[in-house]
């Protein structure tokens, strides 16, 4: 038995060794710069192929980018959108990052705030799992400075020392977490095999005009938008999307559905949020993005998952009613906007094509939004 325990041990810090010296999300010791200029229109940043911090990334590319007439706050399921999205003349930037949560919106709105960029306008692409307790997502802490500052602003507090201490353990844990993942461990290993061929994986990216983008590549556009590999947004035979979407749900569990419960300091915090943006004249949608048809019917008839869609359609639909001056916009149905099940490469992200009539009917909705929209709304 202590000779497995150590065994266990060895490996785990073993692991852990490797993993740091790669540093492959650039997160311990190897910097990540992401240009030295703002991208002009047109222009797209490449990203390294060994991983990168995309928190860090995107509040680097703000800082450097003008104040923008629109912000677009959510996660992968929003990284899409893009100012071609709207009206010629009217500006968006994009801080949609992957897995999102509360915590990243109240980060990104605190650095709009820091950086005096707030913008007219602010589209939440808010998904379920914001208000799991168990969402298990804690990328937000690249942005933990921003995040705090924000809660010391609208909900001014001391921490003791306790709380101080547990707050340091929890970093150390999820850095620990991190270091031992699959995630983290195959892109140590992509890096480990470029750095023997003496490849650049690791580079700081590159600017390229935005049509010289390598198709099996990823890019972010001068608007902070994402431009996923071409391979991946390739359209897929209706059956063989309806597989992949049955996947995505036919599992144990659903992406950051599991064991949900609704999460009160979550929705403390995003009231918080709505009431912040409120005291600063920016008017504000809550979009419910949608999900792939078969997966959308699969959740609401998956044993335990039944009233996770329409409780969390609910607690958005309180806030909005709530906040007053804030619309909603629940299109987790993609009937509501006309998307077909071949508009999706996967369980839950759309096509662009699915992505501008979502955009378009939510802008539709509401006279003063209206404006914004490029081409017919509905």
């Amino acid at each position: 038995m202590k000779y497995f325990v150590r065994t266990v041990i060895i490996g785990c810090l073993a692991v852990a060794a490797f993993t740091f010296w790669a540093d492959p999300s650039h997160r311990w010791h190897r910097n990540l710069v992401f240009a030295y200029s703002n991208l002009g229109e047109g222009e797209a940043w490449v990203v390294p192929q060994a991983g990168y911090d995309e928190r860090k990334l995107k509040t680097a590319h703000f800082k450097l980018a003008k104040r923008a007439d629109v912000l677009v706050l959510g996660s992968s399921r929003a990284m899409q959108i893009s100012t071609s999205f709207l009206q010629p003349g009217k500006t968006l930037f994009n801080l949609g990052v992957s897995g999102a949560s509360i915590e990243d919106y109240l980060a990104f709105w605190q650095l709009a705030k820091e950086e005096n960029k707030i913008p007219e306008y602010v589209l939440i692409y808010a998904d379920p799992w914001i208000l799991n307790v168990k969402r298990d997502q804690n990328r937000w802490v690249s942005n933990k400075e921003y995040f705090e500052s924000f809660l010391q602003g609208v909900q001014p507090q001391r921490r003791n020392f306790l709380e101080l201490f547990q707050s340091r353990i929890r970093e150390l844990a999820n850095e620990g977490a991190d270091l031992l993942s699959w995630i983290s461990l195959k892109a140590a290993w992509d890096f480990f095999q470029g750095w023997q061929m003496g490849e650049a994986v690791a580079s700081e990216g590159g600017v390229l005009p935005e049509n010289k983008i390598p198709a099996n590549k990823s890019a972010y556009l001068y608007d902070g938008s994402y431009r996923y590999p071409a391979k991946t947004i390739e359209p897929k035979a209706s059956a063989a999307i309806r597989q992949i979407a049955s996947e995505y749900y036919a599992g144990k569990s659903v992406y950051s559905l599991d064991q949900y419960a609704n999460d009160s300091e979550a929705m403390k915090q995003f009231k918080s949020l709505l009431t912040d943006l409120k005291a600063h004249a920016v008017k504000t949608m809550i979009i419910l993005p949608p999900y792939q048809p078969e997966t959308y019917r699969g959740i609401l008839a998956k044993p335990g998952y039944q009233t996770i869609l329409p409780q969390f359609a609910a607690a958005m639909e309180s806030l909005a009613v709530e906040s007053s001056e804030t619309h909603l916009c629940d299109q987790m149905d993609p009937t509501r906007a006309g998307c077909l099940g071949t508009e999706f490469f996967d369980g839950m992200h759309a096509l662009v094509s699915c992505e501008r009539k979502v955009l378009a009917r939510c802008l539709g909705l509401h006279a003063e939004w209206a404006k914004l929209a490029r081409g017919k709304t509905f």
